[in-house]
């Protein structure tokens, strides 16, 4: 599965000529557990897989881009409307973080 790297998303909005303007903004996540984690936002009693894993130690932008826009099914106005759900490789929820988290906002899952 490819990995969430927000400095490719930076990258790629530099060299592209039509750049969605919310790309390089978001709300990041850092894994401080010794585990590789993916995440889900919860809302309204649906679950809405997130794209990306982040390996021990790692962080970048876990919600960007359209994910914050106008049509997005997890964020109003640049936050969260459900919980931001961390998981393990095995599915099993080990973080939690409660609506809202804003674009600029850190979500750290760990001890």
């Amino acid at each position: 599965m490819p990995r969430h790297r927000g400095t490719v998303v930076i990258a790629a909005c530099l060299f592209l000529v039509a750049c969605d303007p919310h790309l390089t903004d978001g709300i990041e996540a850092r894994n401080e557990t010794d585990v590789t984690v993916h995440f889900e936002v919860e809302a309204d009693g649906e679950r809405y897989p997130l794209p990306g894993e982040f390996d021990p130690g790692e962080g970048s932008l876990v919600i960007s881009g359209s994910a914050l826009g106008p049509d997005s099914l997890v964020t109003e106005d640049g936050c969260t409307t459900g919980d931001l759900v961390a998981l393990d490789e095995r599915g099993e929820e080990i973080g939690r973080h409660p609506p809202p988290l804003c674009d600029g906002d850190l979500f750290v899952v760990g001890p």
